[in-house]
């Protein structure tokens, strides 16, 4: 009976590996993202405590790229992971103006203009995604969802004054992290939602040419409790409200199948 027991496990372990041989694939991506922070309407933080006025987006393009790895569970639906190392700039412009003293105490050195303040994240992104193949036509068009899972690894900011001719650094660039303690800029992992549509060119058999675009949704607030006290109580700054990240990410892969797609 053990023997009947080992044999039936050893030939349903066959059938899966073959199964899973034939819908496997893998391939490299790369692409660009405009990526921003979404505020609740009661924001604030050291910045935004300091400038108090609302704020416009400068839209700056990063850059993402890494390796995908896919399961084709028939004919239409797959599921797949793309491993990616993403740099994303964030970038907003105060709506009023401000004055700018370029020697203290002289009235001829004053300046108006706006105040622009960036902050560059390098992260790891690794989504699981569900995508259904609407047709298989030339366009090949399809669609995805799933979770997504991001690691901040680094990040920098900094602040300048804008006159429009010239700029004038009211903050130099600085190194921040990304963690859980009082110390870190932002929480280190971010959980969030993905939505795509895309289509597919078949190269051959084997080879496909994939692009879609995502829109991301982050739901992780990305200040700790233990940032927020640190800074009220030691930099006398009261974090209020809450920020999330967002993001619209344009990516194009190469797919390459173990068996046939």
């Amino acid at each position: 009976m053990n023997g009947k027991r080992i044999l039936m496990v050893l030939a349903m372990a066959a059938l899966y590996s073959a199964a899973f041989s034939q819908g496997f694939f893998y391939g490299p991506h790369a692409g660009v993202q405009s990526t921003s922070f979404k505020w609740t309407d009661d924001f604030q933080d050291e910045f935004t405590s300091y400038f108090p006025t609302n704020y416009q987006r400068v839209n700056k393009l990063g850059f993402h790229a890494g390796a995908r790895v896919g399961l084709a569970l028939g004919d239409q639906v797959a599921l797949l992971s793309d491993l990616s190392f993403e740099r994303s700039t964030f970038a907003y412009d105060t709506e009023n103006n401000y004055l700018y003293e370029t020697e203290i105490g002289s009235t001829d050195t004053l300046l108006n203009g706006l105040v622009r303040f960036e902050k560059q994240a390098n992260r790891l992104s690794v989504p699981l995604l569900a995508r259904v193949q609407v047709n298989r036509g030339l366009a090949g068009l399809t669609l995805l969802a799933g979770p997504s899972f991001s690691l901040g690894l680094s990040g920098k900011q900094s602040a300048v004054f804008d006159t429009g001719n010239k700029t004038y650094p009211l903050e130099g660039a600085a190194g921040f992290t990304m963690g859980g303690s009082r110390f870190d800029e932002y929480r280190q992992l971010d959980v969030g939602m993905i939505i795509g549509i895309g289509g597919a060119a078949w190269l051959s058999e084997q080879v496909r040419l994939t692009f879609d675009v995502r829109r991301r949704w982050g739901f992780t607030s990305q200040y700790s409790e233990a940032r927020k006290n640190f800074l009220s109580e030691v930099e006398g700054v009261d974090i209020l409200g809450s920020k999330f990240l967002r993001g619209t990410y344009f990516t194009l892969g190469v797919e390459v199948s173990s068996g046939t797609f």
